[in-house]
């Protein structure tokens, strides 16, 4: 069993200016592909997060993603979640350390 109620389920994704940019149930491949995407922006304010949300979170913030309300949805998903936190990404050489480990 989880550390969270079963019911629950954790996502992540970005925060930009504009609000909610993706919003993903959280797995191996995501995590990755949000670190490094999050070492790539330059474009201003971008920022990663994880949060643990209800069934009814999760059709909330959707629909509002869906209407093109990312501000509103990040607000949402702020709001809604159990737990919500930040994605801060790894130095760039952590991931060639890990890579060059997994090789052996």
């Amino acid at each position: 069993m989880s550390w969270y109620e079963e019911s629950m389920e954790s996502y992540v994704g970005l925060i930009t200016t504009e609000g909610l940019e993706c919003f993903w149930l959280e797995h191996e491949h995501t995590g990755r592909f949000l670190e490094r995407r999050l070492r790539r922006e330059q474009s201003g304010f971008c920022c990663g997060y994880w949060a643990v949300v209800d069934n009814e979170a999760i059709h909330i913030v959707g629909a509002l993603l869906d209407a093109g309300w990312a501000h509103e949805a990040a607000l949402a998903l702020q709001g809604l979640a159990q737990h919500f936190g930040t994605i801060i990404p790894q130095a760039p050489d952590t991931d060639a350390r890990r890579d060059r480990s997994s090789e052996r």
